[in-house]
């Protein structure tokens, strides 16, 4: 599960757990993933509360880009098939 699905995901859900439950996976893997993602960035994404987390500055730009890249991803498959080859 590549860690920024699971970010994108709990970013989407508003909730680790929920992210988790959307993966069927458990919480402290959700967690793990996106520790992860921030270590391997160098970046602060998310800043967790015991209510909900909420994006850091670094986490919303991210997010954006990674929403604009799947948009473009979406867009390419319709265009591969839609095309006669």
């Amino acid at each position: 599960m590549p860690a920024l699905e699971v970010f994108t995901t709990v970013v989407a859900k508003e909730s680790f757990a929920r992210a988790a439950e959307a993966l069927d996976t458990s919480p402290p893997n959700v967690t793990r993933y996106v520790s992860e993602l921030e270590a391997s960035l160098g970046a602060r994404l998310m800043n967790r509360t015991s209510r909900r987390p909420s994006l850091a500055e670094r986490g919303k730009a991210l997010y954006e880009r990674e929403l604009a890249i799947l948009d473009d991803v979406a867009e390419a498959e319709t265009i591969a098939s839609s095309s006669a080859i």
